[in-house]
């Protein structure tokens, strides 16, 4: 048979098979991954790329902790923050 690629809905069975009979389906060849190295590379690109977001997310919280590090820092050398808050 085959794999269900559709579905016709109709008023009545005799519609149901006339929409069914009008439907053309084409299909693209495309080409085989025959080799483990192809399918393995793809996967690997994914893995690549997911790996850079979440190093580029770590880096981008590091630079925000800093910059608050660096903000209490210079808020405690002006003398300004105590520790019931900022004068």
């Amino acid at each position: 048979m085959g794999q269900t690629i559709g579905a016709v809905v109709a008023e009545s069975r005799d519609m149901a098979r006339q929409a069914a009979a009008a439907v053309n389906v084409t299909y693209d060849e495309l080409p085989a991954i025959i080799t483990i190295d192809v399918s393995s590379v793809q996967r690997c690109h994914s893995l690549i790329i997911i790996m850079i977001m979440i190093m580029m997310m770590m880096i981008m919280i590091m630079i925000m902790i800093m910059i608050m590090i660096m903000i209490i820092i210079m808020f405690l050398a002006l003398g300004t923050y105590t520790p019931e808050g900022i004068k």
